[in-house]
């Protein structure tokens, strides 16, 4: 005889266990969160983490208290004739705004220590949706609770939220857990209009964050026309009232951006371009509403959707390049390079592990798992889970930057493929969580010993730690008498963020006027004290850095002194006519020996 005891869990637990689940893992993300703090708090005062997040607060904290107020244009930058500003305006509208709300409530705020735990707080939303999107995906309770761990202690959660990481891509995380969870309820019961209406608001704020973030129409339209192709028509009023609300909300997104008031077309600015895609993505909606398929159907969807395609052709191309890191400035960044040549050839395994746990190596079997999946007829539900997981595996495997977009994916994807082997075997579920929990801290082997409690440098930023005293200095001589300083585009967002100067370029390489600039930095490193003075006579400072100017002769690197601005200002002991040295910070070179690590000049 045999003796079952079953537990009953009484329905008011099992209504607020997903609330337990949501607070504990915000719990634990936040603290490791704020491990960062030591990073951003230095001298009595708070620093952005990450090189743009330094652009970001700069034009935050005009909007909310300087005098310069909210722009989208920047004439202290590509001197003389300023810049575009990439990002689109949302994001540090709204951030510098709700600065300024704080500022006004409590006059003692600190408004650049409020921004800084913003990411913090936002955990919270995050933490909610990936909830959300996980139950909506199908994900038992017991393997949501898992899901929440790996949410909360993987590296790239801490990445994105820390204290001081005021960059947007935390809100672009947003957008993608909007989209999976929105998509996945209108998909899962598509007669719902308000689960329409809500995708079509997420699609269509999401560029007002990021210019990128259009391309998350993408796997929507891709599950529609799928079904579509095979004869599953989706509610005719539902697809018009997506479509209606797409194109509204991106109406109403691209108004305030002045390169659209202006009438450009650029992928790389919010503008004519992104409320063109919408109208697209608009229109294909419609038509697949209106016509059922058949062949004639499928030759004028085609030849339509071929005849939209062509005014976006040289857009796409350049944002193919972008996507890619086909840039002159991307190719040695770390964050543009695929976790696999991370993997292999810069960081090492233990290393590049360290940010995505072992399950890194499960990434490309998931891809194509779920490319199968999508081939594979299924509930619609299920389809638009797939081609999701499709799509964010693709972009997190193809940059370490994009790893947002498939982090969803990686984590529910890969207990959704284990719970449909329990339930089709008869797994004990018991077991099945005991052996996920295991398998998930083995995984997280890497973070839990590394990267999670990893003491970051100054800002997060290696070459901002040892140039401070530079941009410190510098801001002082600004402030009295403000002007153009020549310095590495790597340097440009410090200086911004520090005084009141201009720079010649800083590291927005989207277009051939940026890339123009750029080479401008480069030429001018060829030249002579004397000539630099003839040549840009408005430079007032000079930043430059041995790491700017060095090349390898066998086998070590020095500096070039065939340079002559690198002779004259980093390896002669006394300034050339018409320089002042501001200031020298030194460091220990190759040989071990003190050198000069980077020097500040005024121009006379």
């Amino acid at each position: 005889m045999h003796l079952y005891i079953r537990i009953a869990v009484p329905g008011e637990c099992q209504r607020w266990a997903p609330v337990a689940l949501w607070l504990g893992a915000t719990v634990i993300a936040v603290f490791l969160a704020l491990l960062a703090i030591d990073s951003a708090y230095v001298d009595g005062e708070y620093i952005p983490l990450g090189n743009d997040a330094f652009y970001h607060a700069r034009r935050m904290l005009d909007t909310a208290i300087g005098e310069r107020g909210f722009y989208q244009f920047d004439e202290r930058l590509h001197v003389p004739d300023g810049s575009w500003i990439p990002w689109p305006w949302a994001y540090d509208f709204l951030m510098g705004h709700a600065a300024r709300l704080a500022v006004w409530v409590r006059p003692a705020t600190d408004p650049l220590g409020f921004l800084s735990y913003v990411p913090v707080v936002w955990i919270a939303v995050n933490a909610a949706l990936f909830m959300a999107a996980a139950g909506q995906a199908g994900l038992s309770l017991a393997h949501r609770a898992i899901a929440m761990l790996a949410f909360a202690l993987s590296p790239l959660v801490q990445l994105l939220h820390s204290v001081g990481r005021i960059d947007h891509h935390f809100v672009e995380f947003t957008f993608v857990l909007l989209t999976s969870w929105l998509g996945l309820r209108w998909f899962a019961a598509a007669q719902d209009r308000a689960s329409a209406v809500g995708l079509g608001l997420a699609l269509g704020l999401a560029p007002g964050f990021h210019n990128g973030l259009f391309i998350l129409q993408i796997p929507v339209l891709l599950c529609i026309g799928l079904l579509w192709l095979r004869g599953e028509k989706l509610p005719r009023h539902n697809l018009h009232a997506l479509a209606m609300t797409l194109i509204a909300t991106t109406a109403i997104i691209v108004l305030p951006s002045e390169p659209f008031r202006q009438g450009m077309f650029e992928f790389g600015l919010l503008s004519w371009f992104h409320l063109y895609v919408a109208a697209c993505t608009s229109i294909v909606l419609v038509f697949i509403g209106w016509r059922s398929y058949d062949k004639k159907s499928l030759l004028t969807l085609s030849s339509l959707c071929l005849a939209l395609s062509i005014p976006l052709v040289a857009q796409l191309t350049r944002g193919a390049a972008f996507l890619s890191g086909d840039i002159s400035t991307m190719r040695d960044l770390g964050e543009a390079m695929s976790p696999y040549k991370l993997f292999f050839e810069t960081y090492g395994p233990l290393n590049t592990v360290g940010y995505y746990s072992w399950l890194l190596l499960v990434a490309p079997i998931l891809l194509v798992y779920y490319l199968w999946r999508v081939s594979r007829r299924s509930q619609p539900g299920n389809l638009f889970f797939a081609i999701m997981a499709v799509f964010g595996l693709a972009l997190l495997l193809t940059q370490f930057r994009f790893y947002y977009f498939g982090l969803f994916a990686l984590i529910v994807g890969s207990l959704l493929v284990v719970q449909r082997l329990a339930e089709r075997w008869r797994w004990r579920r018991g077991f099945v969580a005991v052996g996920l929990l295991g398998c998930l801290l083995i995984a997280y082997q890497p973070p839990l010993r590394g990267h999670l409690f990893r003491i970051n440098t100054l800002a997060s930023v290696r070459i901002y730690e040892g140039a401070r005293p530079l941009f410190l200095a510098l801001a002082e001589r600004c402030e009295q008498d403000p002007g153009l300083i020549f310095a590495d585009q790597d340097d440009g967002n410090f200086l911004l963020f520090h005084t009141r100067c201009s720079v010649i370029s800083n590291n927005f390489i989207l277009t051939q006027e940026d890339e123009r600039k750029l080479a401008q930095l480069g030429a001018m490193l060829r030249l002579s004290p004397e000539a630099l003075r003839q040549y840009r006579p408005e430079v007032k400072y000079v930043l430059l850095r041995s790491r700017d100017t060095r090349i390898e002769r066998d086998g070590t690197m020095e500096i070039d002194s065939s340079l002559p601005l690198a002779k004259a200002l980093l390896l002669d002991s006394e300034p050339p006519d018409g320089f002042e040295l501001i200031q020298t910070v030194w460091g220990v070179g190759e040989d071990g020996e003190f050198e000069p690590y980077a020097k500040a000049y005024a121009v006379h």
